[in-house]
């Protein structure tokens, strides 16, 4: 497994940052990759909840569905149970004061690179965590325009 990290502060307490990362709709917003999010089950967002979304990556559209394995805590987990390749995503939140410090973690199978042709794995993870850490200051500047 390939894996990487991305990390950021977010001047908003640490509730309304896990409500607003749990709100699936929101991916649109904070995502730069993100085209489509659809929850996939009823009800409100649990262990065993499913989603699919269709997104944009080196020049390709994936459609993921992903499935909710652990959602307690202000931490999660997910993982890909149909697409292109396996991945898993964790999300870590702990206050840090007044604000709340998000932590994301991703792997996805080594082998990924292989999925856009001549490029490999390093070179893909090294995109995929520029993208995502951009992501995650892009959601700090969305949730801190807000009003509390």
């Amino acid at each position: 497994m390939d894996k990487f990290e991305a990390e950021v502060v977010v001047d908003r307490p640490i509730a309304v940052v896990w409500e607003y990362l749990n709100t699936t709709e929101n991916e649109l917003v904070w995502q730069s990759s993100a085209v489509e999010r659809v929850k996939v089950t009823d009800g409100p967002l649990e262990k065993g909840s499913r989603t699919r979304g269709v997104d944009t990556f080196l020049g390709r559209h994936l459609t993921t569905e992903w499935e909710m394995v652990e959602l307690h805590d202000y931490e999660r987990r997910e993982r890909t149970v149909s697409g292109p390749f396996e991945m898993e995503i964790d999300w870590l939140l702990e206050p840090v004061g007044d604000s709340t410090r998000m932590v994301m973690q991703m792997s996805a199978e080594a082998g990924a690179g292989r999925f856009f042709g001549k490029l490999a794995d390093a070179v893909v993870i090294r995109i995929a965590k520029r993208d995502w850490q951009a992501n995650l200051e892009k959601l700090k500047d969305v949730l801190e325009a807000e009003p509390i």
